[in-house]
């Protein structure tokens, strides 16, 4: 993840700021209705820097995984508005990284 400043766009101050805003672990961002779905059953070590989003056709759930030395992206649009299965496919995706 940008951890510096990039050029034109945003200061390393602005994206320090901007991280812990999306920030499932820091309290601009640990309430439960924000941790709802690809996050849900993460162990409480990992973080997840994420932004969620909902309409009447769609569930979102977008952001960053910090699970120890490791960090990668995860995307999840979903059509079928299930939450049950964004959790379980959070935490599956979360396992599976762990192996590599």
């Amino acid at each position: 993840a940008q951890k510096e400043s990039v050029d034109g766009f945003l200061s390393a101050g602005s994206l320090k700021k901007l991280r812990s805003l999306l920030d499932s672990h820091d309290t601009t961002n640990n309430e439960p209705e924000f941790n709802d779905r690809l996050n849900a059953r993460f162990p409480p070590a990992v973080r997840f820097i994420h932004k969620t989003g909902s309409n009447s056709k769609v569930l979102a759930d977008a952001g960053i995984v910090v699970d120890g030395s490791r960090e990668y992206i995860i995307v999840v649009l979903d059509q079928t508005n299930n939450r049950a299965a964004m959790q379980q496919l959070g935490l599956s995706i979360q396992q599976l990284m762990k192996k590599y």
